[in-house]
């Protein structure tokens, strides 16, 4: 198991070119959705499982292994998610549970 930092995920999240205003949210998001654990994999998720730093499901056609493998790939494709559905994409901020990560990701 590779657990990150906070510190890393916040790096990750700006190299993958969030906007500033959402980096902390994303970070809380990460620590929410996977405990900053890069290997984390939902296998209830209803569309084939959802892997590694966001929890990136399988609708999305993204090779697993590399999402589980590969940090900044899983943190670039969470931009693209990011960028075609918003934050509401995760289920973490929908139900408000990133917000107790907040200060955390500050």
């Amino acid at each position: 198991m590779t657990t990150l930092s906070g510190a890393q995920v916040a790096a990750l999240v700006k190299q993958a070119g969030f906007p500033e205003s959402v980096h902390v949210t994303m970070v809380a998001i990460a620590r929410a959705e996977s405990g900053f654990n890069t290997e984390a994999v939902n296998s209830a998720d209803p569309y084939g499982g959802s892997f590694g730093l966001f929890q990136i499901n399988g609708a999305h056609g993204l090779d697993s292994r590399r999402l589980l493998s590969d940090a900044a790939f899983n943190t670039k494709a969470a931009k693209n998610i990011y960028d075609s559905q918003g934050l509401r994409a995760w289920g973490v901020y929908t139900s408000g549970a990133y917000e107790k990560y907040l200060n955390e990701a500050r």
